[in-house]
């Protein structure tokens, strides 16, 4: 039988949400172990981290894998289950996919599958992500749409690590992309579409 000690990973190799509590979920389970196991397995440099919550009574079992120099939130690929056991929903930031798993098995085949399959664009870091953001400001004030900017400024000073902060930056962007969009240039609707996919994937990963 897989030993919980078996799979665990070094400290540096799990990090760590940068706010939050710990929820309801459990923080290991058997199929969780056979999972992580499965995965390193096939690529052992994978790095996985279970998401924080805001409050202790929140369901937080949702666990994410990426691979060493992508973005979790770009690059990942995560499996949700308030009990840590089979199914599993399986959802990543690269697509717009989203599979059952029934089985242990099929979980690490999925994730393998996803993590090994090219995607969006992605942003290695937080930072990256945020310079982005705040580079397309910069060019529709520059253009002339200090309206659209200031949309989005008011949406990206909500973020705070968590879903809510991420639900109000995301409501920000679509607002804009309803409202404002048509008199864009179309690079910018081009990056607005790319900082709301990032944004909603953000928010939907619970």
């Amino acid at each position: 039988m897989t030993t919980l000690e078996a799979v665990a990973l070094p400290r540096e190799r799990i990090e760590p949400f940068p706010k939050g509590v710990k929820g309801t979920a459990p923080s290991m389970t058997p199929d969780l172990a056979a999972i992580i196991e499965g995965v390193k397995r096939e690529l052992p440099e994978v790095e996985w981290r279970q998401t924080w919550v805001s409050h202790t009574a929140d369901d937080d079992g949702i666990w994410e894998f990426r691979l060493p120099g992508t973005s979790w939130m770009c690059g990942q690929v995560s499996i949700e289950s308030s009990y840590g056991l089979c199914p599993f929903l399986v959802e990543t930031t690269k697509h717009s996919g989203r599979q059952l798993a029934e089985t242990a098995a099929d979980t690490v085949e999925t994730i393998v599958s996803w993590l090994r399959r090219p995607g969006m664009r992605s942003f290695q870091s937080s930072a990256e992500f945020f310079a982005f953001v705040e580079a397309l400001m910069d060019t529709l004030r520059g253009g002339g749409h200090a309206q659209a900017a200031g949309d989005l400024l008011e949406g990206y000073r909500c973020i705070n690590g968590l879903t809510d902060g991420w639900a109000d930056f995301l409501e920000a962007v679509e607002m804009v992309q309803a409202e404002q969009a048509a008199r864009l240039e179309p690079d910018d609707r081009t990056d607005l579409e790319t900082i709301r996919a990032v944004a909603h994937k953000a928010v939907h990963r619970r």
